[in-house]
């Protein structure tokens, strides 16, 4: 089976080029409940040159369905006439989106699920892109601190530089402290300033480490920065 499922990829790969591209309007579905199973819009291919190559990412649990046949996940082949089904099992907590991506030869569908509900607050930080270190004025790395939607009341949460392959005194300035979000804020930057020198060094990286939440949760506690020589 594995063989067989192998030589239909390969297959279907072959098939994929400009002409073969298809999009469909999957639609969405939103203030559904948790963890079930929902189905996309039943779409026909049209307008194909030739079969093309067919299969699904992302969400949770992706499958897709040609033609009424079993759901699967595994890449196959479509063609003109022949219908499209994706399905996907939504989110496991309220507000939140699940994402099914179909891909028919060089085209992509989307099919979306939204659960109903709040969801709880919660807390991510992002990292920069790298920046180089440079020697007489050395930039700063800002990370971004965010809530995933805005507070009706303060949320707080401490934050440490985490020495990598960069060591803080060094390569950067450690810098550690409170962020505050006030009501309607989302985001709220972090600089970190770097130390230039004059060595040449490989490529470096720091983090930035979040703890000690007050009034949210945290999603992503740490990220990690690099720094160019």
């Amino acid at each position: 089976m594995r063989c067989y499922r192998a030589v239909i990829a390969a297959a279907a790969a072959l098939l994929v080029g400009p002409a073969a591209a298809q999009t469909l309007d999957l639609g969405s579905r939103e203030g559904v409940e948790q963890s079930r199973f929902y189905y996309s819009a039943t779409r026909a291919v049209t307008g194909l040159s030739a079969p093309a190559s067919v299969a699904v990412e992302g969400g949770r649990n992706s499958q897709y369905s040609i033609d009424g046949a079993e759901f699967t996940n595994d890449a196959g082949v479509v063609g003109n006439g022949q219908t499209l089904t994706v399905r996907h099992v939504s989110a496991p907590g309220p507000g939140q989106l699940t994402t099914s991506r179909l891909r028919v030869g060089s085209g992509e569908s989307v099919f979306t699920t939204l659960t109903a509900g709040t969801p709880p607050l919660a807390l991510r930080v992002t990292a920069p892109q790298s920046q180089t270190e440079g020697n007489d004025e050395p930039p700063a790395l800002q990370f971004v601190v965010s809530l995933n939607r805005a507070a009706s009341a303060p949320v707080t949460v401490d934050y440490t530089t985490v020495d990598g392959t960069a060591l803080s005194g060094a390569d950067y300035t450690p810098s550690t402290g409170t962020l505050e979000f006030e009501p309607g804020t989302t985001s709220l930057p972090v600089d970190v300033q770097l130390v230039g020198d004059v060595c040449h060094e490989p490529s470096e990286a720091l983090s930035l480490r979040l703890s000690n939440p007050q009034g949210a949760a945290l999603a992503a506690a740490t990220a990690e920065a690099g720094i160019l020589d």
